[in-house]
């Protein structure tokens, strides 16, 4: 995500290089610019709407693979300061982006799909989706713990009683990143999501994976009393 103009393009930039591994200084190659202009009737007010893309080729400083990134702007994409706000990807994707799917054995088949949603959002950049599946997929784990509340401030706080404080702090971090992307349409970066899909993954593995393992356990456990005695 960018703001401000596209001429602003720096010389040389800071990129994820998919054969170096790791963020690597890139130098601008080439940049190009095309703007799409569709003319509006008479029911919408007359006037134009106008869309935006530049195309820029990036060139690695180690090995000197080549990316081309494309920039993409239209009249409604702006901030509150009425800055221009840039969505922006990259050919072929950086592959340190794509997170990959964790299994959890009793994990209920709705907030699998919601999970795994949300995770293939986020690796087709498709952020506010992602937050939104997200703070969905918190909801639906105080549904199915049962937890009180119709706010989910509050359902949050409730988790308190089966959930490490830590956890549940950052849950409400998460739940102010879903309110934005769903009501105020702000995208959080890339580096938050990934960090949300973490705290989601922990609070997964506590409440259904450990509890899975345990019951196992507590099965094996019986077993071998009964063979020793």
């Amino acid at each position: 995500m960018h703001r401000g103009r596209p001429d602003t393009t720096p010389k040389r930039g800071q990129i994820y290089c998919n054969r170096c591994k790791g963020e690597t200084r890139h130098e601008l190659c080439w940049k190009g610019m095309r703007e799409d202009v569709e003319h509006l009737g008479e029911e919408y007010g007359g006037g134009q709407f106008v869309e935006t893309s530049v195309f820029i080729t990036w060139r690695c400083l180690g090995c000197l693979s080549v990316v081309m990134e494309e920039r993409y702007t239209n009249d409604g994409m702006h901030d509150e300061e009425h800055d221009v706000i840039w969505s922006s990807s990259f050919h072929p994707g950086r592959e340190r982006q794509k997170l990959i799917r964790k299994h959890f054995n009793s994990l209920p088949a709705d907030l699998a799909r919601i999970y795994g949603e949300s995770l293939i959002a986020l690796n087709a950049e498709a952020y506010l989706l992602s937050a939104v599946g997200l703070r969905t997929l918190i909801e639906g784990v105080c549904r199915n713990k049962n937890i009180p509340g119709k706010k989910l401030a509050i359902q949050i706080e409730g988790l308190a009683s089966i959930l490490p404080q830590n956890i549940v702090t950052n849950l409400h971090s998460l739940r102010f990143m879903g309110n934005s992307a769903a009501h105020e349409l702000t995208p959080p970066r890339p580096e938050e999501l990934r960090l949300a899909v973490e705290i989601c993954e922990d609070l997964l593995n506590y409440l259904y994976e450990l509890d899975y393992k345990s019951t196992r356990l507590g099965t094996l456990t019986t077993r071998y009393r009964k063979d020793v005695g």
